[in-house]
């Protein structure tokens, strides 16, 4: 099931969501400068996704309820951890 968004609003999925975010936040801890850059940037790649530019996107998108409240929380502690 899907918000007007376009948003998962699932269990199943905002769970997926969350942990995928935490994995990205796990990453970063610490200051990693070279993973943080990667994340912004592969330059060896022939594809580039800004990574952070999608975690900002993606938070702004969700509808804050109280299904919803857990993942744009992780969005928060993501993008802290990785800027």
């Amino acid at each position: 099931m899907k918000n007007k968004n376009k948003t998962p609003t699932s269990k199943k999925s905002t769970e997926l969501v969350k942990q995928i975010l935490i994995t990205l936040q796990l990453l970063c801890e610490g200051h990693y400068m070279k993973i943080q850059n990667y994340l912004r940037q592969q330059n060896k790649s022939k594809t580039n996704y800004n990574i952070v530019e999608l975690v900002a996107t993606l938070c702004s998108e969700y509808t804050v309820s109280k299904d919803t409240y857990e993942v744009v929380e992780q969005c928060f502690e993501t993008l802290t951890e990785m800027i």
